[in-house]
């Protein structure tokens, strides 16, 4: 057991990194529970939440509803669990399809990607699972599985999450 000096290091620390890859993500990001409510935010997350609570709230609320796949939502959600089970969310500020439409010609050219690929890291970019993916592009969903490997073979990215991250901050 660690003296109670060193615990609270440890808490110092670990709140420092959860900042420190929060601020990563660029645009509003937040971990909040599943009633919605703001646990921790990146720069951005807490500007807005200074600028206008209520819409950021609205906007959050409105994500954690249940919506058919066609519906765009304020924030991609990504579930988490903390130490005791609890469910949390990362809640990443979603941007429009023009934007992710305009970087895409830019990332096939800069990584290489088949047209396909593109397509799919375009719609990885807005937080569509595979079955979504699958459907908007009329193949299955072990499909998309195998161009989501690639992709991220193909660009050096451990994870969707990383994936998502370098296409919007290497190209955005």
């Amino acid at each position: 057991m660690l003296p109670a000096s060193d615990l609270r290091l440890d808490v110092d620390f670990r709140d420092a990194l959860l900042r420190a890859a929060l601020d990563s993500i660029p645009g509003e990001t937040f971990i909040i529970n599943m009633k919605g409510c703001v646990l921790a935010a990146n720069t951005a997350g807490h500007r807005s939440l200074q600028k206008d609570p209520e819409d950021v709230a609205r906007r959050i609320r409105r994500s954690l509803r249940p919506r058919p796949m066609t519906t765009p939502s304020s924030f991609s959600l990504t579930r988490l669990y903390d130490a005791r089970g609890r469910t949390h969310f990362l809640a990443v500020a979603g941007r429009s399809p023009r934007e992710s439409s305009a970087l895409a010609p830019e990332a096939q050219r800069r990584w290489s990607l088949t047209p396909r690929q593109t397509q799919v890291l375009e719609l990885l970019a807005h937080g569509l699972t595979n079955r979504n993916i699958g459907l908007r592009l009329g193949c299955a969903e072990r499909t998309v599985e195998l161009h989501v490997s690639a992709l991220l073979e193909r660009i050096g990215a451990e994870s969707r999450a990383e994936l998502v991250a370098r296409f919007w901050r290497e190209l955005g």
